[in-house]
């Protein structure tokens, strides 16, 4: 059963940004500032998803990693928007999170980024509730 490891890999990288979030809401509250969800969300996904933030060890790159990655985002270039966010979602579930970001970026795409990024601080949000 080899798709039972991708939700596997994206959940463990979600709990990481959940315990990231959590710490967010501990500066925010020590600061006495307002603590907006979304907002402290997005700037983790944003951390997290540009390596500010180590992934789990249990996730790997893919074998060629940056020939491989461009073959990845070749493969579903022309594909719809919608599509192209679903297929990041499952290379995050395969290769994690900052594989799915570089996937993205040869997209050359910024406005997928940005929804790839909104789609995670959805699963993130949705995870915490």
């Amino acid at each position: 059963m080899p798709n039972m490891e991708s939700p596997k890999i994206l959940q463990e990288e979600i709990k990481a940004l959940e315990q990231m979030l959590n710490e967010k809401k501990k500066e925010f509250a020590e600061s006495g500032t307002e603590f907006k969800p979304e907002s402290a969300a997005k700037e983790v996904v944003k951390e997290y998803a540009s390596a500010a933030a180590p992934a789990p060890a249990s996730v790997q790159a893919p074998a060629g990693d940056a020939d491989a990655l461009k073959k990845i985002a070749d493969s579903f270039q022309n594909e719809p928007h919608a599509k192209q966010i679903d297929e990041l979602m499952n290379i995050a579930g395969k290769h994690g999170i900052s594989n799915a970001v570089e996937v993205a970026k040869h997209l050359k795409n910024p406005h997928l980024l940005d929804d790839f990024h909104d789609r995670l601080v959805f699963e993130l949000l949705s995870n915490k509730q």
